[in-house]
């Protein structure tokens, strides 16, 4: 399943909790960095709500911690796009 939260507030938790409970294993995909980001609440509610369920710990892909470059190749690198897919991947194999 791939669900695109288009809007945080209100949070659709029952169609997060329905794709847990279908999929059993979840990566949260965001562009703000991982700590204070949106993906740790998510991240807590469906360990709270969910556990359960899941086959695998939930994985979370951010930005990188620290100041966003303006130069492509690094900004590149700070965005999480390249490092999804190996996490994707790692979480498909656990």
């Amino acid at each position: 399943d791939l669900l695109d939260l288009r809007t945080l507030q209100p949070m659709d938790w029952d169609a997060i909790y329905a794709s847990v409970k279908k999929t059993n294993k979840v990566i949260i995909l965001q562009e703000d960095t991982l700590f204070g980001g949106v993906a740790s609440d998510i991240s807590a509610m469906i360990m709270e709500n969910c556990f359960e369920y899941l086959d695998a710990p939930v994985r979370r892909v951010g930005s990188l911690e620290s100041a966003i470059p303006f130069m492509k190749t690094l900004e590149d690198q700070y965005l999480p796009k390249g490092r999804f897919e190996t996490e994707l991947k790692e979480l498909l194999a656990y």
